[in-house]
């Protein structure tokens, strides 16, 4: 039979040896904890805004074309021309897709998301403006 004192002694190896253990590897466990995700910068905010404006802009001024005799020209949307809601619908949820995808990349590409949305931006207001020009010219 042990002794007392020899019990004590494998207990105290024992518990020195699992807190080791739990100091060796939890310190690797805390730094492979996932990285926080780094904020979307204001001006990649503010891109995605005006390209939300432009494309209300746009849907306005569709309405407005078709109102008149115009024809939807996007091949996308085409289907859905003669059903304002279902058009309306179906431009906010390519819309939605869209803007969910440069928020997304945004948060690792911020400038390649602003530049995006610069781009399709600027398509969207000139299509608006051709819209207005054609449910002007059609009135």
């Amino acid at each position: 039979m042990l002794s007392a004192t020899h019990m004590r002694r494998q207990h105290l190896v024992y518990a020195s040896s699992v807190m080791a253990l739990e100091l060796t590897f939890a310190t690797p466990v805390a730094a492979q904890a996932p990285k926080e995700e780094k904020p979307v910068p204001k001006y990649v905010t503010a891109a995605l805004a005006a390209y939300a404006a432009s494309d209300v802009l746009d849907m306005v001024s569709t309405g407005m074309g078709l109102a008149h005799g115009a024809r939807e020209q996007n091949p996308v949307l085409k289907p859905f021309a003669g059903q304002p809601a279902a058009l309306g619908a179906a431009n906010g949820l390519l819309h939605g897709a869209t803007t969910f995808v440069l928020w997304k990349m945004a948060k690792h590409h911020p400038k390649r998301a602003t530049i995006i949305s610069a781009v399709l931006t600027s398509v969207e207001l000139s299509v608006a403006k051709h819209n207005f020009d054609l449910a002007r010219r059609n009135r």
